[in-house]
């Protein structure tokens, strides 16, 4: 007697496989030009089953043969591949740490209920957030605006010369 999978078993991503060389295919002859190269590029297509019926179309990235939802042309680059295949960060990797906390303090206002992130005073708990979690996200918000704090007294005492032992 054959067991039903489990959940976890039917929602789980495919394993990625190399593609077959007879799938369909997106050709590009010649019609984009980068420096002094003619780029003649075909990526193949495959599709996976979805968990409530229907496919999804995923290209196949050239370099690594993974299926991947874009495929990128980074400056200096002829040919498409996926960003790991480019070992490209995301923009969030290359910000600085105290733009990373600005962000993060505005992300967690707009959770709290206040989209424009302006407010030095704590918004109001949101109807139907748990106590446990407003507390989590106030804690959350309290270390990205220290954070921040922290940069800007830096900052500050620099461009006024303040000696580095009066700064904080």
């Amino acid at each position: 007697m054959a067991l039903a999978p489990s959940r976890v078993e039917r929602f789980r991503r495919p394993h990625r496989k190399r593609s077959r060389p007879d799938a369909p295919a997106l050709h590009n002859n010649g019609g984009l030009e980068r420096g002094q190269h003619d780029v003649d590029h075909s990526v193949a297509l495959v599709t996976t089953p979805q968990p409530f019926g229907g496919r999804r179309w995923w290209f196949v990235c050239p370099s690594t043969g993974n299926h991947v939802a874009k495929l990128h042309l980074p400056p200096g680059g002829i040919t498409f591949a996926s960003r790991r295949a480019y070992r490209l960060p995301y923009a969030s990797q290359r910000e600085p740490q105290h733009e990373r906390a600005l962000r993060q303090a505005f992300k967690l206002q707009a959770r709290l209920g206040n989209p424009y992130g302006t407010a030095d005073d704590l918004p109001y708990r949101p109807r139907g957030m748990r106590q446990r979690t407003y507390r989590r996200l106030v804690a959350r918000l309290d270390a990205a605006q220290r954070a921040m704090d922290s940069h800007l007294w830096t900052l500050t005492s620099r461009l006024l010369n303040i000696p580095a032992g009066l700064r904080r």
